[in-house]
């Protein structure tokens, strides 16, 4: 059971999906509930989540 939940934002899907399995395989405590391309699905998604941890990329 994961003690954080966490979304990912990045417009790249690779870099999502990169970031999810290095999460996976050496932070067992982070759970990544959701992954988002633009801020728009990240604000619908955190409006309707709890999130402990957002991932950004700027």
């Amino acid at each position: 059971m994961s003690d954080r939940r966490a979304l990912i934002v990045d417009d790249e899907e690779l870099a999502r999906k990169n970031l999810q399995v290095m999460l996976n395989d050496y932070c067992p405590e982070v759970e990544v509930i959701g992954l988002a391309a633009n801020i728009r699905e990240a604000e619908e998604f955190i409006k309707s989540n709890s999130i402990d941890i957002l991932f950004l990329d700027i």
